[in-house]
């Protein structure tokens, strides 16, 4: 796995035909193509012993008093669009502490530290000690985007982006029907 803000360098320098990202901000770079592949939604994770562990909804300002956890602002794009959130809700995140792993982040949040926003991939994998909820009214996405060098699109990448197209529509179907069960 390579730090996010390396993967550009990666692909402009041609050490990597296609990366997978969440960063939208690669669509205005005349050097990069982007496919987007999904929406991911972010949700909630929360101690199962939290106030709010048995709702299944959660409004973003009923949390405005919480401690967060949340990836680095400089590595993680996910970080910086919770918190803009968290303004749009009205407040400003108290931020316990940055971390750029998930899983950690889940080990904390099992452990009483504090709560999460974390991607859907990240919270069908949440140990039995944290309780996932989703945002409502309203709903923090993700993009998960296909990089790679504009006009630059060898058999392999070609290939490969037709299969992450095919497996991001079964990923996705199968999170609605999670959200619909």
């Amino acid at each position: 796995m390579i730090d996010p803000s390396g993967v550009l360098q990666l692909l402009r320098s041609g050490e990597l035909d296609l990366a997978l990202c969440n960063d939208p901000d690669l669509f205005s770079l005349p050097e990069i193509e982007g496919v987007h592949l999904f929406d991911e939604p972010m949700l909630l994770a929360l101690p199962r012993q939290h106030r709010l562990a048995r709702r299944k909804r959660i409004a973003l300002s009923d949390l405005a008093d919480e401690r967060w956890m949340l990836g680095t602002t400089t590595a993680c794009p996910d970080a910086e669009r919770f918190i803009r959130a968290c303004q749009s809700a009205g407040f400003e995140p108290r931020i316990a502490f940055h971390n750029d792993d998930y899983t950690a982040i889940l080990g904390f949040v099992g452990a009483g530290v504090g709560i999460a926003p974390v991607p859907e991939m990240v919270a069908r994998r949440a140990p039995r000690t944290v309780h996932i909820s989703t945002l409502g009214p309203g709903k923090l996405t993700r993009p998960i985007v296909a990089a790679l060098p504009a006009g630059y699109r060898p058999r392999p990448a070609a290939t490969m982006i037709e299969i992450l197209e095919q497996v991001s529509e079964r990923w996705t179907r199968a999170a609605e029907d999670l959200v619909a069960a």
